[in-house]
């Protein structure tokens, strides 16, 4: 007989939980911040979702069954900053342990952000969620450049791991890209994009201090892209994994006119396609920045600006985890482990096989 889990329960859909409840729940509990965010919540839920109806994952609705949500409890508690704080080298039942004390502290029963339809209709789409996966290398670059640290892993050390609000306006308000955000826009996005206080009953005391974490930040852009500001837009089309607009859709992509966006019209490959234009600016931006750095005297050239470190960065860690006894070397290979320990046996092992052991 199965378990009763009263997490599982408030955000099931159906027979289990959806792509968008699963956001919700990280984002309701605060889970989302430097060191868990919008895109490793997305590959935690794609990697252990099944079919709705045991049906092809590719055409039925994905969704986390009652196990698959306790396995994903397991991956968050590795991850995050707070259970690592009190519980980082204590057995996964201890530290999933702590992770359920820190979310029933911190769930409200009827947060804010259950009335965010701009929120719960697609900002946690799997079309919008999609592209922030996309982009998310080039924007964790532009994140680490305002807070001036040159790898991520400095976050979750950092005293003051968030972005402040000035350098929040200056990453988004991007004249010099053609693009002139209302301020109404912006306001409205620092203030539904902040999780501690949209978590939060109704009539909870706003104690926001303005500075975000990453999830913060992109939900903000999200916000922003997403607001009156008339911009062009294009389909994303089958590059981006999206079928092309139905005849309904085709207006809201007229090539002549620059719309705002209509939460009652939209669709979220639409939303998504708002969002990609403002991920672009950015990204320009950060590629502007970066020639710029490099153009200097004596610049160094950080590693993570090349195209294929984080491959090769993902790549290091699975061999690191194979020969530290995770299990075998592939893509499926769960590296987050942070107790892995490499023995001088793993070591030797690796040495031979690369080819390092010789008469020397």
């Amino acid at each position: 007989e199965m378990e009763y889990d009263p997490l599982f329960e408030r955000y099931r859909d159906g027979p289990g939980i959806s792509f968008s409840r699963f956001l919700k729940f990280c984002r309701d509990s605060l889970i989302l911040d430097n060191s868990f965010t919008f895109s490793d919540a997305t590959f935690t839920f794609f990697s252990l979702c099944e079919a709705e109806n045991d049906g092809d994952p590719e055409e039925d609705r994905p969704i986390l069954s009652f196990e698959s949500f306790q396995i994903a409890l397991h991956r968050i508690a590795r991850q995050n900053s707070q259970v690592r704080a009190t519980a980082r080298y204590t057995s996964p039942e201890y530290q999933v342990d702590i992770l359920r004390k820190i979310v029933n502290e911190t769930l409200c029963p009827n947060p804010r952000s259950d009335d965010d339809v701009l929120l719960n209709m697609y900002i946690l789409s799997e079309s919008v969620q999609a592209l922030c996966f996309r982009y998310d290398l080039k924007l964790q670059k532009v994140y680490k450049r305002y807070l001036k640290v040159k790898c991520w892993e400095e976050l979750l050390d950092h005293p003051n791991p968030r972005m402040s609000k000035a350098d929040i306006q200056r990453s988004l308000l991007m004249k010099d890209q053609g693009v002139t955000i209302r301020q109404e826009d912006f306001s409205n996005a620092m203030r539904f994009g902040n999780h501690e206080n949209t978590a939060k009953d109704a009539n909870a005391r706003d104690t926001s201090p303005g500075d975000v974490t990453y999830p913060e930040w992109i939900e903000i852009i999200c916000r922003c892209a997403l607001g009156t500001t008339a911009i062009f837009v294009a389909p994303l089309g089958a590059e981006y994994g999206e079928a092309d607009p139905s005849p309904e859709e085709r207006a809201l992509y007229h090539p002549n006119e620059r719309r705002a966006f209509d939460a009652d019209r939209a669709t979220p490959p639409y939303a998504a396609a708002r969002v990609r234009c403002f991920f672009d600016f950015i990204c320009e931006w950060l590629h502007l920045e970066e020639i710029r750095v490099q153009a200097q005297e004596g610049a160094e050239p950080l590693l993570e600006d090349s195209p294929y470190y984080y491959q090769a960065y993902q790549d290091v860690r699975r061999v690191f985890a194979h020969y530290a006894g995770a299990g075998r070397y592939g893509a499926e290979l769960d590296f987050t482990e942070p107790g892995l320990r490499l023995e001088a046996a793993g070591c030797f092992r690796l040495a031979r096989d690369a080819g390092a052991l010789d008469h020397r």
